[in-house]
């Protein structure tokens, strides 16, 4: 089975590459790509087509998740997408599921 192609979004550089470090001890995942910013992750999805994204909510710079959702899925991606957050409002929790 090939493993699963991820791209990881995170604007704490300590918490993505040690995250990223981590998944490719396993030969299940490969990481594609770290990306703090959803311009960055936004190239890199174009550029690698990941199977999965694994995504935090708050991107810091007034950067939500939920906009990355938005204009991923307005360039045409259509893979899985994990958004990991400590908290987030129900309004926003609803709006994330729409979203897929």
């Amino acid at each position: 089975m090939s493993p699963v192609r991820l791209l990881l979004l995170d604007d704490h550089s300590l918490f993505r590459v040690m995250l990223g470090r981590l998944l490719e001890t396993d030969p299940r995942f490969c990481v594609l790509a770290t990306c703090a910013t959803s311009a960055e992750a936004l190239t890199a999805i174009a550029t690698h087509s990941p199977d999965l994204i694994l995504l935090d909510y708050d991107l810091g710079n007034r950067e939500t998740g939920l906009q990355f959702v938005q204009a991923a899925r307005d360039s045409g991606y259509s893979g899985r997408i994990f958004l990991v957050t400590a908290g987030m409002a129900d309004a926003e929790y609803v709006r994330a599921l729409g979203l897929g």
